[in-house]
């Protein structure tokens, strides 16, 4: 169009002209009624004269505009103007994927973190129905905060429709980019979602490499590659992709398509997996890199008995250096939180720079401790995730990959097996466990969480209703409140009958003041008051009243994801790790956040805090170490060396603090490990 700027469709005063894809042109455009700017696209002219072509495009459009999802950009209007037919789309002003190749391949996680959002999107749009046909790098689109949506959706094909066989589906010129087309579209067969997914696989190729799974000169030869040449390994490209993400990456780029994922929620899961299972978070040039995972499971080397080796490193627990960037992030109003800056635990006081300095009043009753290693579960069957103490501390609960839920006596001895039940009726891998005062909880990937009695082995009762996989589960001080956290929302349940009821859905992931997907942690303040939960997705902390549900404050935006939390005993103080940059306390009634020890790059998977007050024990490295940290930072942390060659995925302090329970193992492999240590005071620095 000449004089974009005088050019007018409808209300839709056009500005300047965006970019030309394969569906036509596109423009910036205002919409003059409600004052926003819009990305508007034209159809082409030679569509635009096809009468059929035109209504297939407006019915296709007006039910790709039903999609209202947050990884998907939306369609505001579709419309006729004096022959023009035309789409009105949310603007997107941070560009798109294309544009961040040129300049280079990505890291990694950050590849896995855009194609995961894509995978959100595209998995709701196959919900409903629909097929993209044309994904690629340039219609992956970002928002200024870096948010991904995918783009172009309703232009190419209703699923099962025959009736949308026409011009606008069949030229290839239109629909599809030949490095980036599966097999069977470059053949001309009919498509299904398995299609989209090779061609999310070939973006993610590109992404992580730098260039896409086959180049030619010609495109007829970038299509017969694809249809007959094996992919290539993104390894040989980028040595530092883990073997766990080139393995995904392969299987979206099968041949056959009954070779691939089979939905793009299959695939979203395995992506997910990827990003949150400490094996796969390896730095680049990360010498403890993993074997893949077809490699044979090794034998778990024998326990000592002995105390163990303490290493100190360097760095001191109350730093006044500057606190680092990534925690200094934005916060939300409070609503009735505890005021005041003294606790019975201790005075705070700022320092330079947010550094912040804690001066203890009774240190005495708050002492460093040492771990000096009980024993090792003889036979453990599969790798575990969910750990727990009774109430009582007489008994511990796991978790595992297997689906199985088993109570083992915490005073173990000679005997064959120290499993003192085993609770059935579960499905699938089992991610999380809670113990009360005479029932427990489970749940995992099956979205389903059981309840038995203490003294049932079948369920008394099962909820099925979650919309994502359940990954942390806590049980309030008191026993009247259950927090449940999964890969799409934080609950929580009332427990005072005989069964559990939905009191209320806290943070969600797509809607509410805070968002929570991913979910790696809830934990309940020693009063039972508050509840606390870390989103590893949407990188967030968030704490809630218990008693109402109420938000009370949130630390979003966070420069690394947190996984683990807990509150520390008769304070309001919060501590919380994150995914490698180490742990952070945070000061609840002065909204101050401090680290605990200086960056270190240690992940924090899972954490227990003494019930004192005093250390915080911390597990997540891949190779089963064991960090303790004295939050009155008057010692270094302390590294115990208790290589299991599996990944530590769990750990968990009795409630009188004499026992500490540590647990873990490969996704994967066949079996896991269960070790017990005694929690013995320390000497004074």
């Amino acid at each position: 169009m000449a004089n974009d700027s005088n050019q007018r469709l409808g209300k839709y005063l056009l500005k300047s002209r965006l970019g030309q894809g394969g569906m036509g042109v596109v423009y910036l455009a205002t919409d003059q009624r409600l004052a926003r700017d819009v990305a508007l696209k034209i159809l082409p002219k030679e569509l635009a004269a096809n009468p059929d072509a035109v209504r297939r495009f407006l019915r296709e459009a007006r039910v790709a505009a039903r999609l209202n999802h947050p990884n998907v950009v939306a369609i505001h209007d579709v419309d006729q103007q004096r022959g023009v037919c035309f789409l009105v789309l949310e603007l997107m002003s941070g560009g798109n994927a294309q544009e961040l190749l040129g300049r280079g391949p990505l890291g990694w996680r950050e590849a896995t973190r855009i194609i995961a959002e894509t995978c959100r999107g595209l998995a709701a749009a196959h919900d409903a129905g629909l097929l993209h046909r044309d994904i690629k790098p340039a219609n992956i689109m970002l928002t200024a905060s870096g948010h991904v949506k995918l783009a172009d959706f309703g232009l190419a094909k209703i699923e099962g429709d025959a009736a949308s066989g026409g011009p606008l589906t069949k030229s290839s010129a239109v629909f599809g980019t030949p490095q980036y087309m599966s097999p069977e579209q470059c053949q001309g067969e009919t498509l299904d979602p398995r299609s989209d997914i090779y061609s999310l696989g070939a973006t993610w190729f590109a992404l992580l490499t730098g260039q896409t799974p086959f180049v030619a000169e010609q495109p007829v030869q970038m299509m017969f590659a694809h249809c007959s040449k094996p992919p290539p390994d993104p390894r040989t490209l980028r040595p530092e992709i883990p073997a766990e993400c080139a393995q995904v990456v392969l299987k979206c780029l099968e041949k056959s398509r009954s070779e691939r994922y089979a939905s793009a929620s299959d695939l979203l899961a395995a992506l997910d997996k990827l990003l949150a299972d400490a094996p796969t978070l390896r730095l680049p040039g990360d010498s403890l890199t993993k074997a893949g995972l077809t490699a044979a499971s090794e034998p778990l080397p024998p326990a000592p008995t002995q105390q163990l080796d303490i290493s100190t490193l360097g760095g001191t627990a109350a730093s006044t250096k500057s606190v680092s960037s990534l925690w200094k992030m934005p916060r939300l109003s409070r609503r009735g939180w505890l005021a005041g800056a003294a606790t019975g635990a201790g005075l705070f006081a700022l320092g330079a720079g947010w550094g912040v300095r804690q001066w203890l009043v009774g240190s005495q009753a708050r002492r460093p401790i040492d771990l000096v290693f009980a024993a090792a579960a003889p036979s453990v069957s599969a790798p575990i995730r969910g750990l727990a103490f009774a109430t009582s501390g007489g008994s511990l609960v796991t978790g595992s990959l297997d689906g199985g839920v088993r109570a083992w006596s915490s005073s173990w001895s000679n005997s064959p097996s120290q499993v003192t039940r085993e609770f059935t009726g579960t499905s699938l891998a089992i991610r999380a466990v809670a113990v009360g005062e005479d029932w427990l909880v489970a749940g995992g990937d099956a979205k389903t969480l059981w309840k038995w009695t203490s003294d049932e082995t079948a369920p008394r009762q099962s909820i099925t209703d979650f919309i994502g996989e359940i990954s942390a589960l806590a049980i309030s001080p008191d026993g009247s409140r259950l927090a449940v956290g999964t890969y799409a929302e934080v609950r929580l349940y009332d427990c005072g009958g005989p069964e559990l009821k939905l009191m209320e859905v806290l943070g969600t992931s797509t809607t509410g003041e805070v968002k929570c997907y991913m979910v790696k942690s809830v934990a309940f303040s020693s009063d039972s008051r508050w509840l606390a939960a870390t989103s590893w997705a949407d990188k967030t902390v968030a704490v809630w009243n218990a008693v109402d549900g109420t938000l009370s404050q949130a630390k979003q935006n966070l420069g690394n994801e947190p996984l683990a939390c807990a509150f520390v005993p008769t304070t309001e103080e919060l501590v919380f790790g994150a995914s490698h940059d180490g742990l952070a306390m945070w000061n609840l009634a002065q909204d101050v956040v401090r680290p605990i020890a200086e960056s270190e790059g240690i992940e924090v998977r899972s954490l227990a805090i003494t019930p004192d007050g005093a250390s915080v024990i911390a597990i997540g490295q891949w190779d089963g170490d064991i960090r303790i940290y004295d939050l009155a930072g008057r010692i270094p942390p302390r590294t115990i060396r208790k290589s299991t060659g599996s990944s530590a995925a769990a750990v968990a302090i009795s409630p009188d603090g004499k026992l500490l329970a540590t647990a873990g193992g490969d996704e994967g492999q066949p079996r896991g490990y269960l070790h017990l240590w005694s929690v013995e005071p320390g000497k004074q620095p």
